[in-house]
């Protein structure tokens, strides 16, 4: 049995018994990168999340919030003898019926519990022929998804987070509650202030709650996929459907690079829509190129990268110019690639000096790389060496987080 840290009790005390563990169980359950916390807190409400991150900061306790877990492998290690915050009862499966969901059909909005799982939003947003735009695994939390700033491959029809979230409530680092943007589209007055958490990885503080907007389900929905022969007549490829500016839902490529030297580099476009809309599309992918290289094939929903790659391990984003020097970078790696006209991800067998020369390649390239589930390698900075923007983020960080509790060291601030 693990010992309970020392504050364990005053803790416990100030959000009730229930709502705090430090058995090895939950510890173990909770652990990020190999590294378990002191303590584990669920917060049953906005009220009890801020009075435990109040708690944190009189004390100088790290704090590392956490959703449902599936993106810890994300930045430095988290760490030793945290308090881990869990929303899982905000809005997570210990929640009444529909999660404390609040969904305004008619205005096509919905503001959800940050610890509500994707699918169960999913679910609960389609009874009414709705729902939110967003790839990621079904297990991840709204929250979670936000801070890491994860959209996916559909971002090209639908846009990423910070088009679809109006508002949020927030415990920044001072154990203080704060709401901004708001429950409607137009409603901002002043700085948008709800898209500074975006991408965050909870270092300015907890997300408790999130106003976005939403979208109709599709009446159909249609992927085709190109088979190209190598990666330059891939990119080749993915650059003539775009230039079609087709209402597309995603356009990627992606490979698979056996230790042989072949491969197959499928293109994958889909699409949503009325029969007649996705008959157009076809025509014109079709004039885009030989008609008999597009064939219309199923997919599973929700395909993102995660499901296509399994756990990638590099992350990318460059200027569509940058594509081919990066992807040919990536393929001597020998691993998996998924990837779009600006950004993509990979997964392969990886060494720490390995990891070292593609960073440096990719930095004198002048794209922007982040290293993930990288456990084990020493990566000295796994979002690249430092940009000039990082002193202003680490003003801010300061001005909400003044004892620098939230998540400490696991960003680049």
């Amino acid at each position: 049995m693990s010992s309970a840290p020392s504050w364990h009790s005053a803790l416990a005390e100030i959000v009730g018994s229930e709502s705090v563990a430090a058995d090895d169980a939950t510890l173990e359950a909770c652990a990020a990168q190999g590294v378990k916390p002191a303590c584990v807190c669920t917060p049953g409400d906005v009220a009890q999340a801020a009075a435990a991150i109040k708690f944190a900061a009189e004390r100088k306790i790290p704090v590392v919030p956490r959703g449902g877990g599936t993106a810890q492998g994300i930045g430095h290690a988290p760490p030793p003898e945290a308090l881990t915050i869990s929303t899982r009862r905000l809005g997570g499966t210990e929640s009444p019926a529909h999660h404390g969901l609040q969904h305004e059909p008619a205005d096509m909005v919905a503001t959800v519990p940050a610890g509500m799982a994707l699918g169960a939003l999913q679910e609960a947003l389609g009874k009414n022929g709705q729902w939110l735009p967003l790839d990621g695994d079904a297990k991840a939390t709204v929250g979670g998804l936000i801070a890491t700033d994860h959209s996916g491959p559909r971002a090209l029809g639908y846009g990423t987070l910070r088009d679809m979230v109006l508002g949020m409530t927030i415990v920044n680092g001072d154990g203080v509650a704060r709401k901004c943007g708001g429950k409607v589209v137009k409603n901002v007055t002043g700085y948008a202030m709800e898209k500074l958490y975006i991408g965050s990885l909870g270092t300015l503080g907890l997300i408790t709650e999130v106003t976005v907007r939403l979208r109709p389900l599709p009446i159909g929905r249609r992927v085709w996929r190109i088979d190209a022969a190598n990666c330059r007549d891939c990119v080749a490829m993915i650059r003539a459907v775009a230039a079609k500016n087709l209402p597309l839902e995603a356009l990627r490529g992606s490979t698979t690079l056996p230790s042989d030297g072949t491969a197959a580099w499928p293109v994958l476009v889909s699409a949503a829509g009325t029969v007649a809309e996705l008959g157009r599309i076809e025509r014109e992918l079709g004039a885009a190129i030989a008609p008999a290289e597009a064939k219309s094939v199923e997919l599973p929903e929700g395909r993102g990268e995660e499901q296509a790659l399994g756990t990638p391990n590099l992350r990318f984003w460059c200027s569509s110019a940058l594509l081919e020097p990066v992807l040919e970078l990536i393929c001597v790696a020998q691993g998996r690639l998924d990837f779009g006209m600006n950004s993509g991800a990979a997964a392969f067998p990886l060494s720490a000096e390995q990891a070292a020369k593609i960073s440096a390649t990719l930095v004198k390239l002048g794209a922007n790389f982040r290293w993930e589930n990288v456990q084990g390698l020493k990566i000295a900075e796994p979002f690249g060496p430092p940009r000039p923007e990082w002193a202003l983020m680490r003003q801010i960080k300061a001005a909400l987080d003044p004892q620098n509790i939230m998540n400490p060291g696991r960003f680049v601030v």
